[in-house]
């Protein structure tokens, strides 16, 4: 699978333009079709770096275009890394594995509008807990550059089901699609007082079909 960014990937349809690329090319085709905007607007980022024969996917640039963030997986989806590259002379770096991962199962990375957080999903326990569920993370920019200790969204965690794609906007509001009895959802977890509160469904519908 390939890394494909568009003149579409802004901040407001971040969210949608993930989902479709995803898991339906033949709906994001459709959405192109539906903005006026032709394939040759389409660029396969990093050939041959990023985008590979591997299995990569769940991207996120920084709000300054300089780095990426990605998803690279085996075939089964049974591990998954979050891997980084940097923008240098117009040629993205060789990815690493990003600071925060590389441990357990983490996916769909994704920076806040400022740059000082990037949330992410993880199958990955707090001390003595026995189990680890898909949840929810973030890691805080420390004043060095550098990402500080993962913190998972504790009201976030609260709820079951499956959860995946978290995506913020700039009030700190939480987006996230959450699957409940074989429907996707949207969901959202206001910032107050720098705490996400627990999530509220929005009435914001993913197509059906989106979720396979």
């Amino acid at each position: 699978m390939k890394v494909i960014t568009s003149c579409l990937i802004t901040t407001k349809y971040k969210l949608l333009v993930t989902w479709l690329i995803l898991l339906s090319p033949a709906l994001f085709a459709q959405e192109l079709e539906s903005r006026k905007t032709t394939l040759e607007n389409v660029t396969l980022v990093g050939a041959g770096i990023i985008s590979t024969a591997l299995n990569e996917f769940g991207a996120s640039y920084s709000p300054d275009k300089k780095s990426l963030l990605y998803t690279i997986s085996d075939a089964g989806y049974t591990h998954m890394t979050i891997m980084s590259s940097t923008l240098k002379s117009d040629m993205w770096s060789v990815p690493t594995v990003a600071s925060f991962s590389g441990k357990y199962n983490d996916a769909d990375p994704s920076f806040s509008p400022d740059g000082k957080r990037i949330y992410f999903m993880s199958y990955r326990t707090k001390q003595k807990e026995q189990s680890a569920k898909f949840e929810v993370w973030y890691v805080q920019k420390q004043d060095d550059g550098s990402w500080g200790e993962a913190q998972r969204v504790e009201a976030v965690a609260t709820l079951a089901g499956y959860k995946s794609y978290p995506s913020v906007t700039r009030d700190g509001s939480l987006y996230f699609s959450l699957i409940e009895e074989g429907k996707s959802n949207v969901y959202v977890s206001r910032l107050k007082h720098g705490i996400h509160q627990q999530p509220i469904k929005t009435n914001i519908k993913p197509t059906s079909n989106l979720v396979q």
